[in-house]
């Protein structure tokens, strides 16, 4: 019987910028044999423990979804791959950009701020 240990493709860090109120995808494509279990963390929190509404495993837990995306969804998430031959790790970090309305809605102040002196 062949074992081979998980790994997983790409940069051990990787950083996902997306804007609020919009939909991040983590990617992490598994291999190994036998086929390793996914466990995803969200800073050292196992995910899935609790319910996340926003949140979603697709293509056999190698991709999480992050619908809806809120300031305190701005974190470091860990994809945990292992199998009886090891573990492999692949960290995210989720930085979450301010809303357009937002972002307009500041510059406009700003633009206020300086046509009234």
């Amino acid at each position: 019987m062949v074992i081979v240990p998980p790994s997983i493709d790409g940069d051990k860090l990787e950083t996902v910028e997306v804007m609020e109120n919009h939909t991040a995808y983590l990617s992490c494509p598994v291999s190994g044999i036998p086929a390793p279990s996914i466990i995803w963390h969200k800073d050292i929190i196992p995910l899935f423990d609790d319910v996340y509404p926003n949140l979603r495993q697709l293509d056999s837990a190698q991709q999480l979804e992050v619908r809806r995306v809120r300031a305190d969804d701005e974190a470091v998430y860990k994809c945990q791959a292992g199998n009886v031959a090891g573990q492999a790790v692949k960290r995210f970090k989720l930085k979450v950009l301010g809303s357009l309305s937002t972002s307009v809605n500041l510059v406009f102040a700003m633009f206020l701020c300086f046509t009234r002196e």
